[in-house]
């Protein structure tokens, strides 16, 4: 993505950008939620026959499924593309749309049931093999033709060719005999029945960043959205962190019965998360506008104040990371879609009324507001107890203070010498924070070790 950045004009890579946002709708739509919740009910137990009986079940939902959208795509895409963008080059490019959602579709199932299964590897490994693949096709696209089409069905090709080997790891899987004590299997409904939630989730996230896409394609154009997109792009690529430690988190604790157990492994969730999401948000936040020119070119500049302000969304988005697969894992997921619900229809009106006053800063400010009252309905069902533990926790109380001194040391930086802030800043956070960490104790030598040994894991 940085490359293509600087290969395709940004206007091509805003066209491209765009039709990234149309197939992450249509891979929500096409899902159903129904691989999430497959994850769900596999991750209960570990007996082969309740899996296989989990697995059938969920694909004679999904597949019947697909096959109803795919026609209801075809029958509707270009009275929709042009009642929303009028005249558009997205008129042409329904098929390479269809065939990458239909892809991330049988990816998405990889993932999920991977994931119920608590074997990550097949996901990360497939995820692997189709980065190396991306970063080949699409930079080879971008490079000799040079342009959003071209690098769109490179896409299509990267993504399908390491399917095949992650199915047959996972089916694999379940052809292994293992018996185990196992609750009885859900009915065919219920499967459907929770993975609704979970896919108006997923659905009133799009209507976070993504419908932000949308809508300044429509009021704008294609130069605003690849400005945008951009930001989204770096922010979301960040977010693999603390979304990894969420997902890690989730399963394991959806079995654990010990409330004392079940606090600590949430603060240590939160901690790791915040000690990596704060200097992240203070790089964005006060030399924002260096990283975008040094990483992606200048052509980019324009979207320092977007870059700015979206680092506010990725301090809250960093925190939900954690906690939202935690609720979705206990059977809570009904509360995260009525929190995204909420923000994502403020999003979508404060898009609409804002894209065409403050244009591409319009857009930001209406995610921040949605995803605060997003934010706010996930963390107030929280335990009670679980946040009373936060506030009272030394290692976070301890993260803040050296949190606090790095902020009053950027703040004296630009005003004496601010010719240089950017290399001084960026310094600091990278040496200065670590012995802060050590020296206050908020970590010990003990602590990243054990970190190192579990990630190596």
């Amino acid at each position: 993505m940085v490359v293509l950045s600087r290969l395709l004009t940004v206007s091509e890579f805003g066209l491209f950008s765009l039709v990234n946002a149309i197939v992450f709708f249509l891979v929500i739509v096409f899902s159903g939620g129904i691989q999430a919740s497959m994850a769900r009910f596999i991750a209960l137990a570990d007996d082969g026959q309740y899996r296989r009986v989990i697995l059938h079940k969920g694909l004679s939902l999904l597949l019947p499924w697909v096959f109803l959208c795919t026609g209801l795509y075809y029958l509707l895409y270009a009275p929709l593309i042009k009642a929303v963008f009028y005249e558009s080059p997205l008129s042409g490019l329904s098929l390479v749309i269809y065939g990458i959602a239909l892809i991330e579709v049988v990816r998405l199932f990889v993932e999920k049931v991977s994931h119920g299964l608590g074997r990550l590897g097949i996901a990360a490994e497939q995820s692997a093999y189709t980065s190396i693949l991306l970063i080949v096709f699409l930079i080879s696209a971008a490079w000799f033709i040079s342009t959003a089409e071209s690098v769109l069905w490179a896409k299509v090709v990267a993504l399908a060719l390491p399917i095949p080997f992650a199915l047959s790891k996972l089916m694999s899987i379940f052809r292994d005999s293992i018996s185990a004590d196992a609750p009885k299997a859900p009915e065919t409904h219920e499967i459907a029945r929770y993975g609704l939630p979970l896919s108006l989730i997923s659905l009133a996230g799009f209507g976070f960043l993504q419908a932000d896409l949308i809508f300044l394609g429509r009021y704008l154009d294609t130069v605003s959205v690849g400005l945008y997109s951009i930001c989204v792009f770096t922010y979301v690529r960040l977010l693999l962190v603390p979304r990894a430690l969420g997902n890690g988190l989730a399963p394991y604790m959806a079995r654990i019965k010990s409330d004392k157990d079940w606090f600590y492994y949430f603060e240590k969730g939160i901690f790791y998360t915040l000690t990596f999401s704060v200097p992240v948000v203070m790089v964005g936040f006060f030399v924002g506008a260096d990283v975008l020119v040094f990483v992606f070119g200048e052509k980019y500049r324009e979207a320092a104040d977007v870059f700015r302000l979206l680092s506010i969304y990725f301090l809250l988005s960093s925190l939900l990371a954690v906690v939202n697969p935690i609720l979705d894992f206990s059977g809570q997921a009904g509360i995260r879609a009525i929190g995204v619900g909420l923000g994502c229809a403020i999003n979508i009106v404060l898009d609409i009324l804002l894209i065409p006053i403050y244009g591409i800063d319009g857009a930001a400010y209406a995610t921040i507001i949605g995803y605060l009252f997003f934010f706010i309905v996930v963390m107030s069902n929280v335990r009670k107890c679980a946040l009373i533990n936060l506030i009272k926790s030394r290692p976070i109380l301890g993260l803040l203070f050296v949190v606090l001194i790095l902020l009053l040391l950027i703040l004296m930086v630009g005003f004496i010498i601010p010719s240089y802030s950017t290399i001084i800043i960026l310094t600091i956070l990278l040496f200065v924070y670590p012995v802060l960490l050590l020296s206050f104790k908020v970590y010990t030598l003990d602590d990243v070790t054990v970190l190192l040994n579990k990630l190596k894991r």
